[in-house]
């Protein structure tokens, strides 16, 4: 079981180390992605709930006009940079696949064919054609 975990954190650390050699700027917007479609159904759920709040505890009309205006203006800008936030990282998983089946394009065409039936080299060929050919790669 230890092996695993230990194959699993070097498997992660070389995909966030390729992951920073390709693209820098993806990377926070992929940390920055989480909170926002979070924070985005919590706040547009808040807003009724502080209008209800208002008119039980009878606060004054420019405090709840305040609050809810603060709680409307970050709503919209949560509206807007959720759709950003999630092409960046469509664009940049695009970006990968390609990269992916140019490189593995390169090998198959300098690769000595005799190895490319081997079966290990297959194997990892068929892994690699199966990520960056897919059609969640949209390359088909």
């Amino acid at each position: 079981m230890k092996n695993d975990s230990s194959n699993m954190r070097k498997n992660m650390r070389f995909l966030y180390q390729k992951w920073w050699q390709i693209d820098r700027l993806s990377i926070f917007s992929a940390i920055i992605c989480i909170p926002v479609q979070i924070l985005l159904p919590i706040i547009a759920s808040l807003i009724p709930k502080l209008i209800l709040d208002a008119i039980i505890e009878m606060w004054s009309i420019n405090r709840m006009i305040a609050i809810v205006l603060l709680f409307s203006i970050a709503n919209a800008f949560l509206n807007w940079a959720n759709p950003y936030f999630s092409g960046k990282l469509k664009a940049t998983g695009m970006q990968i696949r390609v990269r992916l089946a140019v490189n593995a394009f390169r090998r198959v065409l300098y690769m000595d064919y005799m190895e490319l039936e081997s079966p290990q080299t297959r194997k990892n060929w068929e892994k690699v054609r199966a990520f960056a050919l897919s059609n969640e790669g949209g390359l088909n």
